[in-house]
């Protein structure tokens, strides 16, 4: 029995200022190569990833990526988002 789940951890959706990918285009790109598992990881913000959590088959990962004086930090099981 296989117990692993096949992830990614840091994805970008058309709510982050880099990303111009809609929220049903990746969960329908995952379903295709068998991603189980998504951290939606937007920058500033867990909109999407509140969006896609409980609507979608995947699991969903609420993070966020914020920028910090050290560089990028991602926050990961979030339950509200991170303040500036």
């Amino acid at each position: 029995m296989n117990s692993f789940l096949k992830a990614d951890l840091h994805v970008h959706t058309c709510y982050s200022h880099d990303s111009t990918a809609s929220l049903q285009s990746i969960v329908n790109r995952c379903i295709k190569t068998g991603i189980q598992c998504l951290a939606i990881t937007d920058h500033n913000t867990i909109e999407g990833a509140m969006f896609l959590h409980g609507q979608t088959p995947l699991h969903i990962i609420i993070g966020e990526e914020v920028k910090s004086s050290e560089g990028d930090i991602i926050g990961l099981f979030l339950k509200e988002g991170i303040p500036k």
